[in-house]
Parts: structure tokens; sequence; C-alpha cells
């Protein structure tokens, strides 16, 4: 089960548009899952210079959750930061830009209810949220055709957080809201997705550096889902109320906005013996269990492709002859860091990574005993000190490469709130 979606009630009409050709695919659809406020952002800059309306996706880098998933099937895990959906009909150029859509619609879908919160002000620029939460995520989608939800759930807001002398406080709304969100497109299908980075104000003309080592074949279904991390201990819901409270700070970080005020808690109509340790329990002095795992623990994986540049780094260090390095396929490894650097690795090429590292290790080990076999000269010595270390690093990059493709694929469906800015 997933928790309802937050909707920040600001800009709700403000969607992603694109301004390219026509497309040789049809019809797709993005399902978004996880900590997800959703915001219409009236006036992206497209690459013509005029304003466009954009739909904005913004999650925090949310405690007991996976980082985010971008996948139409070979997807990567990515970073905080700021991007924007790139599209493409050649896998060559791709285009970050907004279509004719202003307006958030589902008819004849059933009402999606997302959770609908507010702007602190009127001056709220959704691009400056990643100087409130650094650890933050913020994607810039098309605006869709229509929008429905991704199942609902029963869920309760309050203004105040139960204590032992005030067991019961006032539920302010207990409705059901939304736990996920799909996307529909109808039209102007697309061949290729890809994840453009942002650089200073978000515009078509400073989201363009793409970071996906593999571009997404338009399947049908883009997916851009943040999982819970299954951990069984948390039998109180704690991530789902942790990122529920940093979901509405993120937006409202002082909850200056009266009506988000009303919202400033969910799930804790009554003090239970979860309430001590709740993420939102604003006198964390009452939690006891503060070193368990499950209070807080933030997922961050392995940067791959800084790691697999310290290997060749290392290995070009060695004084390998010529026949030694193709043994270890030096180049290999040489070429493909290159083709990681800077970038999020899909899963086929973290696949690749390993079964290369396997044939490099593999050719190290014959080295090996070439030497051990050979007079024990000290200088063939220390070689074999370095070649047994160099095999060592590659079987902990392997490993972290199989860590990083498991986290993709694993954790429960997020049951945290979707919201929607009013």
């Amino acid at each position: 089960m997933k928790r309802a979606l937050l909707v920040c009630a600001c800009v709700l009409n403000a969607l992603l548009s694109f301004s390219v050709p026509a497309f040789s695919q049809g019809r797709f659809d993005i399902a978004l899952e996880g900590p997800w406020i959703l915001y219409r952002y009236p006036s992206f800059v497209t690459s013509d210079g005029t304003s466009k309306t954009v739909l904005i996706a913004i999650a925090p880098q949310a405690a007991n959750h996976l980082p985010p998933v971008f996948t139409a099937g070979d997807g990567a895990q990515i970073d905080p930061g700021i991007y924007c959906l790139g599209v493409s009909n050649d896998d060559n150029t791709y285009t970050c830009g907004a279509n004719t859509h202003t307006s958030l619609n589902y008819a004849p879908y059933a009402d999606p209810h997302p959770v609908e919160v507010y702007k602190p002000n009127n001056n709220w620029d959704y691009a400056t949220v990643t100087t409130v939460m650094p650890h933050s995520y913020v994607i810039i989608l098309p605006m869709p055709d229509l929008y429905s939800a991704d199942g609902l759930e029963e869920m309760d807001f309050e203004s105040d957080f139960p204590s032992p002398s005030k067991p019961l406080v006032k539920v302010n709304q207990d409705s059901m809201q939304a736990i996920g969100a799909h996307l529909h497109y109808a039209k102007d299908g697309l061949t290729f997705f890809q994840l453009l980075s942002c650089s200073g104000t978000p515009s078509a003309s400073t989201c363009t550096q793409p970071k996906l080592t593999n571009p997404q074949l338009n399947s049908g279904t883009l997916r851009i889902t943040m999982k819970n991390n299954e951990d069984p201990n948390d039998t109180c819901d704690y991530h789902v109320h942790g990122a529920y409270n940093q979901m509405l700070h993120l937006l409202d970080p002082n909850l200056v906005n009266p009506n988000n005020q009303l919202k400033a808690y969910t799930g804790v109509k009554r003090y239970s013996r979860c309430s001590m340790c709740d993420p939102q329990n604003p006198n964390q002095s009452d939690c006891i269990l503060a070193t368990i795992a499950h209070m807080g623990r933030t997922y961050q994986g392995p940067n791959i492709p800084p790691a697999l540049a310290n290997l060749v780094l290392f290995l070009h260090t060695l004084k390998l002859s010529d026949s030694q390095k193709v043994n270890i396929k030096l180049s290999d490894l040489s070429s493909l860091s290159t083709a990681l650097a800077g970038k999020f690795p899909t899963e086929s090429r973290l696949v690749d990574l390993e079964s290369r590292l396997k044939d490099s290790e593999t050719g190290a080990r014959a080295t090996l005993v070439q030497l051990d076999s050979a007079d024990a000269a000290k200088d063939k010595t220390s070689l074999s000190d370095s070649l047994e270390l160099a095999v060592e690093k590659e079987k902990a990059l392997a490993d972290a490469s199989a860590a990083v493709r498991y986290a993709a694929t694993s954790g429960k469906d997020c049951r945290a709130a979707t919201m929607l800015v009013q």
C-alpha cells in the first residue's frame, strides 16, 4: 500500500510541455510514486523565448527511502538536483520545453484527491527549494492531457501533535487522498526520453546536459519512483510521517500559511506507543530509541563513475607491459569510465561494468600466476602486490555496482502523500 499524494496547491496549472516536431511514437504515461509535490508553473521559458506552463515534481531526500529511479525499462537512480525531462526522436538532440496545456485536468478519470497544500507567499519560487533542503529533487515535466491517482488511502490531518498530557487532538480533515499519480499524454508521443540537468535559472536553454548513460526508449510508460527501503522495523509508518513532514516544510519551512498549519501533522490523532519517536514529534527528547536505524536512515548509494575512474587511474600507475594491459582489459575499462563520467549509469551499463570487471580480474589473476612462476625479482614482487590490490578494488567495485542495481529495482511502494500546490 501507498499513502496519499501531496499536491502543492500553488500553481497546479503550470506543467512542462514539449516544443518539438511531430513524434514517431504515440501515447505515453508518466507514473509518479513517492513523496512528490506537484506544482503547476506558468512561466517556464522555452527555446523560442516564450513562457509556457509546466508541471514541477518536487521531493525531499526522505529518510527511509531509496533514491528516485528514472526508467522506461533500463533506468537509473538519480542524485538530488534540478532536472528537466528531455525528449527526442533521434537520440541526438534533446529538447526541454513546454506544450500548450495550461491546466491540470482529470475527467473522465475519477478525482485524484491529492493533498492540497499552499505556497507560503506569492513570491515562493520552486527553484529555491534546493536551498531550503539541498538534498532534494526537482523534475520539470510536460503538462499532461489528463492525470489520475494511483490509488487512494484514508489520511487524517492535525494542527497539533498529541502528548501524554493531551493524548487526543483535533482532527481537521479525515478523507481519502491520492497515493500516487499517473500523467497521461494522448498526443505528441516521443521516441526517446532523457534526464537533462539544469544550471542557473531553469529554462530550455539552461537544462541541456544529458545525465543518463543510456536514453530511455518510449515503451509507453516512464516511471519516476521513490520506494521506501523495506525496513521491517517500520511498524509505525515512520517513513510516511517523516516524508510528509519533510515535504510540507520543503514547501513552507515555517508553516506561515494558515492552510498548511491545519495540516501540520498526519496520522497522529491520538497519542500512542509510536508517538514518542514519530519523526513529526516536535519534542524529540521524548524518544529514547534515537539510535534505532529505522528512525531516520537516509540511503546513500555508491557513486560508481568516480569509483571506476579511480580504479582506472590506479591501474595506469602500475608498471604493466603492453600484453599485461591487454590481459587486464585496461583499454575496455578506460573507455567505459569515459562513457560513464558525470552520468547516472543505467542498469545495462552496470551489468556491462560488472562483466568487464570480471574479465579484468580473470586477466589479472592469470598475470599473477605468471609473475609467481617467474624469478622473484623485487620489481615483480612489487607488481604482484599491486595487482593483488587491484583485484580487491575490482571485486569491491563489482559488489558496489550490484548493490546499486539491487537498490534501483527493490523497495516497497511508498505510502507517502502526494501534494498539489495551490
